[in-house]
This record gives structure tokens, C-alpha cells and sequence, in this order.
């Protein structure tokens, strides 16, 4: 009887010690799945310069159509002076490429006048610069902006000075930094942290 005792008892330690080797075992390995969730998220991005080069339009900036909020607000001072005033963008050109740079190119034609005589005032914009994409952030980088203005006879009928309406359409036109980025289809989103931000649309 007392040797059976010893057998049962040498069992069941050796059971006991059989499932605590187990559970050390167990707990070993667990530490892979925080590696392998890591390595996935890290490839979530997608993100690459091939994927943004070529032609596209701005679409909206800070959440508002741009075309209707470019185009009216660059008018006011216009309509002060004339009683018919019309307005379209006629370019409308972003175009991201491989090496790293972009361009963004706008034209707007303004006719204004009273009765049978109009004048005509194109302007042109050139924005150009470099971007980087990362895994989270997307930046952009504004190297030069040039503005014409064609004739100027408009203008100076207006009583608008060529440096203030520059320097008013320079800052519409400014482009966040640094911001969050989401390529879905064709539209290409950009926010920064104060809220700034514009949609691109792929040609």
C-alpha cells in the first residue's frame, strides 16, 4: 500500500511538473505576436512617389470648392469699380514627379466693363517645389511662387495695386507643410494639424 502511495504521488508531481514546463514553453512564444502585428502595420502605407506622378487638379482647399472660392473672392475689388465682372479658371495643373518636385499652375481670365466696353486681365501663377512621402506624414515644400499679370490695364482701372493682389493671391494659394496624408482612388487628401488641408483629384 505504501509503495502504491509513492507511485500515485510520483505521478502526479510528475504531471504537476510536466504542465508547468508547458506553460513556460507557452508563455515563450508569445512574444512573437507583437513582432509579426508591428512588421504588418509597418507595411499599411503603400505610399510611394509612383503613385502621386503625374497630372492632377485641385479640387478643394480648407474643405471649400476652390474654383467658386478662388475665383469670387479675387473679384470683389473688381466688382467695386465695374457692374459686369466674369470670372473663370482656365488652368488648373498640379503635377507631382518622379524626382521628387512639383508644379502647380493656374490661370484665371477676368472680363469686366459697363456696357460695350470690356477689358480683359489674365493672371498666371507658378507654384513649384519638392515633396517627401513617409508612412505617416506627407511634405511639401514651396521653393518659388510667380505671378503675371496681362494686360495690367484692368487693374489700374480698378484702382488695385499689382503687389497687394499678389500677395493676396500668393497666400490662397499656400499649401500646407507637413501633413497627414489618404490616397483613396483618385483623390489625394492632405491635412495639417491647424486644420488646413486640400483634396487633389488624379487626371
Amino acid at each position: 500500500m505504501i509503495q502504491k502511495s509513492c507511485i500515485h504521488i510520483i505521478l502526479l508531481l510528475g504531471m504537476i511538473l510536466l504542465n508547468l514546463i508547458a506553460g513556460c514553453n507557452g508563455e515563450t512564444d508569445k512574444p512573437l505576436e507583437p513582432t509579426e502585428t508591428e512588421e504588418g502595420t509597418g507595411n499599411l502605407s503603400g505610399l510611394s512617389k509612383e503613385d502621386l506622378v503625374g497630372s492632377w487638379i485641385v479640387v478643394s482647399k480648407d474643405g471649400e470648392n476652390f474654383e467658386d472660392v478662388f475665383v469670387a473672392t479675387l473679384v470683389d475689388d473688381i466688382r467695386n469699380r465695374f457692374q459686369n465682372v466674369t470670372q473663370k479658371i482656365t488652368v488648373n495643373r498640379w503635377v507631382f514627379a518622379a524626382d521628387g518636385s512639383w508644379t502647380w499652375e493656374l490661370a484665371v481670365e477676368i472680363l469686366a466693363g459697363e456696357e460695350d466696353i470690356f477689358f480683359k486681365l489674365d493672371i498666371n501663377l507658378a507654384l513649384k517645389g519638392r515633396y517627401e512621402v513617409s508612412t505617416e506624414t506627407f511634405s511639401l515644400i514651396t521653393d518659388n511662387v510667380e505671378i503675371v499679370f496681362k494686360p495690367k490695364d484692368l487693374l489700374q482701372l480698378a484702382g488695385i495695386k499689382e503687389a497687394t493682389l499678389q500677395a493676396e493671391l500668393t497666400q490662397r494659394a499656400n499649401v500646407p507643410i507637413k501633413s497627414t496624408w489618404d490616397l483613396q482612388e483618385n483623390l489625394f487628401t492632405l491635412e495639417a494639424e491647424n486644420g488646413e488641408g486640400i483634396v487633389l483629384s488624379k487626371q
